[in-house]
């Protein structure tokens, strides 16, 4: 929670009635100048704020049928009560109290907005009950964040006991490990693996010290081993939270690749806690299946940064913070009938506002991870982006730079071992289709792009280190160059709909032991210790039910606009009502192409309207 006697003395600068991108001061303590962050800049935008969180309202209204559904009875420890009380006490709603208080502030400044959420959020802790700081008694019992509704706990049912042996059997635990992730990570935007090459094994050796394995050594001159290195958690400490722990450990996965079956396992986990301490290396190889409750903790220590790392980092850095900066410079400096704004402004509503309550409202609506404060997500943002370029973020760039190749995944089909990594490509793909069609329609040649001032307006004020402060960003030249640009922002704009699919969220990740989103005790278990119990370490009965609310609000509500007008693909055209435009033709096909991706997606339920044609949560 914020420091109230801190904030209150803050005022935020203006220019005209504007208000600008995030003073530093405002929404960060980091103690440095604009001119020396590294972040990109958070715009603060006033208008339509209050809408925002009506709509946010509105949406907590149409999860409640998901959360009533909650309903089955457990027993843990000598409680037994319904799912819904262990998973929520019989507190208010942190999600809905957060709203109502927002609302009913009218237009007072956004700092005194953070003074009142301060005594709001522990008047709501003030109440809570113990149920839900419970440990579950079995691995079985994390079904308990399913709800009834819509047959979402039935339709699970068939995968509870592979789960569940997920948790029991090393074996299985291994194979499905980066599965779990290559296939349900698309929400997480999980481009995170990279190939360990020659230059690569230079800095992971000296983290594993001696135990370091010379096979791996081969295995990577072989071409077949990778890692997924999410030490930037080793940090941040842990906080506490509801009286319970939240760790996001700092891990360093190594995974070896099948040159035949293209699987890939993993051999060796990294785990430190805060600035590194209590470091431990556990490698699969030297673990017995009688003797493995610290691998299987390991494996579950990796997998929570992948989740922490998924939802601040993989989505809400790279479509969230980036995207709403850019926004930010064009409607400031675009007309709305600008070319430009009339193929981005169609999705560039609500984002700006979304971001603000985020930050607002963090303690009732953040999902609870050890990033308990803005103040840490931001630095958080700050340590990731150092070094950043713009074109880092898209997936064309990311896998190359990461040296992930298509023939290195591919077994029986394209991408078949690395799923979203051809899920992400193709939405990019389908970006970069219907941008070309729009600027070879929009502008006639190299010299018309030189000559739009708006456009180099904008992206001045995107990169200037006071404002947008993004890196590698210049100004188009010509058409490849606006291009590119203008495909990685609509492909910005438009991945991000695939977090509201209900597939991409629901079962696997909603069964919060597949992608647990904290540990719950900080104490990281050394190797030849005395048995440990892994439920110790996940997610405790109130932890299961904030993370339960936050995916239900994007599964089971309607977006504000979606991509798919209700009236057909024709209809809602961004470049005027004339169909046989090249644009709208483009956009029309643009959105067949998405119609068509969201079959094979999720054939089942037809979700076509689902899918938002904004970033609104």
């Amino acid at each position: 929670m914020a420091d109230s006697s801190r904030s209150t003395a803050i005022r935020l600068p203006k220019q005209g009635n504007q208000v600008p991108f995030d003073p530093l001061h405002f929404f960060s303590y980091l103690p440095r100048s604009p001119f020396q962050r590294s972040r990109p800049g958070i715009p603060i935008e006033l208008k339509g704020f209050k809408e925002a969180a009506l709509g946010l309202r509105n949406r907590r209204v149409q999860l409640q049928p998901a959360l009533d559904g909650l309903s089955r009875t457990y027993t843990i420890g000598d409680e037994t009560a319904p799912a819904k009380d262990f998973l929520f006490g019989t507190s208010p709603d942190r999600i809905k109290t957060g709203l109502d208080l927002l609302i009913g502030m009218g237009n007072l400044n956004p700092v005194d907005v953070l003074s009142i959420f301060s005594s709001g959020l522990e008047a709501v802790e003030a109440e809570l009950s113990p149920l839900i700081r419970m440990k579950l008694d079995s691995f079985s019992q994390y079904d308990i964040s399913l709800t009834e509704y819509l047959n979402a706990h039935q339709d699970a049912q068939p995968q509870f006991n592979y789960w569940e042996s997920t948790l029991t059997d090393p074996d299985v635990a291994d194979r499905a490990f980066w599965p779990m992730m290559a296939n349900n990570g698309i929400a997480y935007n999980l481009l995170f693996l990279k190939k360990a090459t020659a230059a690569e094994l230079a800095t992971l050796k000296p983290k594993f010290g001696p135990s370091w394995d010379a096979g791996w050594d081969n295995l990577s001159a072989a071409g077949d081993l990778y890692f997924i290195d999410l030490s930037i958690f080793s940090e941040f400490p842990p906080q506490t939270e509801d009286q319970l722990t939240r760790f996001t450990p700092g891990t360093i996965t190594l995974l070896k690749r099948d040159p035949v079956s293209k699987d890939l396992l993993p051999i060796a986990i990294r785990v430190a806690g805060y600035k590194d301490s209590n470091h431990r290396v556990f490698v699969r190889a030297q673990f017995s299946n009688q003797d493995i409750d610290h691998w299987m903790y390991a494996l579950q220590a990796a997998k929570t940064s992948a989740t922490v790392y998924g939802i601040w980092l993989g989505h809400v850095y790279h479509w969230h913070i980036v995207t709403a900066a850019v926004i930010k410079g064009m409607t400031g400096n675009l007309k709305s009938n600008h070319r430009l704004s009339m193929l981005l402004g169609p999705q560039s509503n609500s984002l700006l506002q979304f971001n603000e309550i985020l930050l607002l409202t963090w303690g009732f609506i953040a999902p609870p991870t050890s990033f308990t404060k803005y103040e840490s997500f931001l630095d958080l943002l700050e340590k990731f982006s150092l070094g950043r370029q713009f074109y880092d973020d898209d997936p064309t760039t990311a896998l190359r730079q990461q040296n992930i190749l298509r023939e290195d995944f591919t077994s029986a089909s394209d991408w078949d071992k690395y799923p979203i990594a051809g899920y992400l490509l193709e939405i990019y793909e389908m970006c970069q289709e219907y941008v070309d069609e729009v600027v070879e329609a929009s502008y006639p040649n190299n010299n018309a792009v030189v000559a739009d001032k708006a456009l180099g307006r904008w992206l001045s004020e995107v990169r200037d280190k006071r404002a947008g402060n993004i890196k590698g960003l210049p100004t188009p030249r010509n058409k490849t160059a606006l291009k590119r640009f203008l495909t990685s922002m609509v492909y910005r704009l438009t991945a991000h709909g695939c977090s509201r699919l209900r597939t991409s969220l629901s079962p696997t990740l909603s069964y919060i032991s597949n992608f647990p989103v904290c540990l719950q005790n900080h104490r990281i278990p050394r190797p030849g210790d005395q048995n440990i119990d892994l439920l110790d370490y996940l997610p405790r009965t109130g932890t299961i039910g904030l993370m339960t609310r936050f995916y239900d609000l994007f599964i089971y509500s309607d977006p504000y606009e979606s991509f798919i007008p209700a009236g057909g693909v024709n209809q809602d055209l961004y470049f005027g009502s004339n169909a046989t435009d090249r644009r709208n033709l483009a956009l029309i096909n643009f959105r067949q192409r998405l119609i068509r991706f969201m079959d094979r997606l999720q054939p089942v339920p037809v979700q076509h309207g689902q899918w938002p044609r904004c970033i609104e949560t």
